[in-house]
């Protein structure tokens, strides 16, 4: 269990002696152990998997990394070709518009609207407030839900 804390940390970037904090709580608080053991090897099974998908098993940083890209521009080009069929001026619009066909929302858990006016007043999301045309974080929030 110490190897995947400390191979965990060097990954987050955090202290090991955080994680056992951490590990400790929510085997306090939910009675569950190795919770972040398990998170650990699903993370390395998506990472098994993505280099398998990429074709990049076993290969250097940087032909991965290489990899990596080819497939990011490969899924641009594939978006730019559905996006092109939405209305809309530009790529923003257009995603946007399709986000609103594809989405099936009902009841769920949302962000509550004090919670939602911090993370914007700290990263004001500038597209967003274009596209819906308001003038500021405060504007937005005033007329959304």
């Amino acid at each position: 269990m110490a190897e995947s804390l400390e191979k965990l940390a060097r990954t987050l970037g955090v202290s090991t002696e955080l994680l056992e904090g951490l590990d400790a709580a929510m085997t306090e608080r939910l009675g569950t152990r190795g919770i972040l053991e398990k998170l650990l090897e699903k993370n390395e099974g998506a990472v098994a998997a993505l280099l398998v998908s990429i074709n990049s098993k076993g290969e250097d940083a940087h032909r991965v990394q290489s990899a990596l890209r080819d497939m990011l521009f490969w899924q641009e080009r594939e978006l730019n070709k559905v996006l092109a069929d939405e209305p809309g001026r530009d790529n923003f619009e257009k995603a946007a518009s399709l986000a609103k066909k594809m989405a099936r929302v009902g009841k769920g858990m949302f962000l509550k609207k004090d919670h939602i006016k911090a993370i914007f007043t700290a990263r004001p999301p500038k597209n967003l407030l274009s596209y819906l045309k308001y003038k500021d974080v405060d504007d937005l929030l005033a007329n959304q839900d």
